[in-house]
């Protein structure tokens, strides 16, 4: 039997979904010898301990160098019309306690969302907290926010040419479908060379806030893309030392770690 020398760096039960899937998608898997090893290729706690040491390196207020000013401008009108459009896709939620509905802020004017979400990004906090319906300000407010902010993240990355063309998720114009394509052609592709082709698979079960604050802020700063004077916006929260503040991992925020820790 034909055998291709793919060794499966795993990070999750031998046997399990992530495993089974790959198997189950492959037809060409018929033809792949699998091993399953653990290889310690480097410490992974000691690279923990220093991106964290990195991380408290980083001061609370930074420059914004990205090339458009990302990260240091205020949003515009066109943008807030854009996401609550698309947050208004959720008007049949159910309200929480505080009976506040997606419909009751998205009746509010465009113009008062701009000046609210600015003086947010002015204020790093959202100003008379104690004043807003609690499960409201997070489930519409914080969400659309987030967005907004998630908007800015995406635009950076793909003007600074950061992700490689086969990372895809996430990605708009981008298909589900690309990664077993890509991983197919990456197996035909050794199967001339006579190399070893490396596959991780690892177990993405509650991947957003299991990932590594502090390698996060590392990769950001080394890429010049930590928000200026920005603490209190989505991605930290509070406090004023980078790597100690609560993380919102947006799907920009997270591809953007995972193409960098490869």
């Amino acid at each position: 039997m034909l055998q291709i020398p793919i060794v499966c760096l795993s990070i999750h039960p031998k046997g399990s979904n992530a495993a089974k899937w790959l198997r189950f998608k492959f037809p060409l898997w018929s033809l792949v010898s699998v091993v399953y090893r653990n290889y310690r290729l480097f410490d992974l706690d000691l690279a923990l301990e220093l991106a964290a040491l990195e991380c408290r390196a980083i001061p609370s207020c930074t420059t914004d160098c990205t090339s458009r000013r990302f990260f240091s401008r205020h949003f515009a009108r066109e943008e807030i019309i854009r996401n609550r459009d698309r947050v208004a896709q959720r008007l049949q939620s159910t309200p929480g306690f505080d009976t506040a509905t997606y419909k009751l802020f998205t009746a509010l004017s465009v113009d008062a969302l701009l000046r609210f979400f600015n003086l947010c990004l002015d204020l790093r906090s959202v100003p008379h907290a104690a004043s807003c319906r609690l499960v409201g300000l997070e489930s519409y407010l914080l969400k659309m926010f987030t967005l907004l902010w998630d908007d800015w993240f995406r635009e950076w990355m793909e003007d600074e040419h950061i992700l490689p063309d086969t990372q895809n998720g996430f990605r708009r114009g981008y298909h589900g479908l690309n990664n077993p394509f890509i991983l197919r052609c990456a197996i035909e592709t050794v199967l001339g060379f006579g190399h070893p082709l490396y596959v991780v698979l690892p177990d993405l079960t509650k991947a957003f806030p299991l990932t590594d604050h502090s390698s996060f802020w590392v990769m950001m700063y080394k890429h010049k893309g930590v928000p200026e004077c920005r603490p209190g916006a989505p991605g930290r929260e509070g406090g004023s030392s980078a790597g100690h503040e609560k993380i919102y991992m947006t799907p920009q925020n997270f591809k953007f770690f995972t193409s960098n820790s490869m």
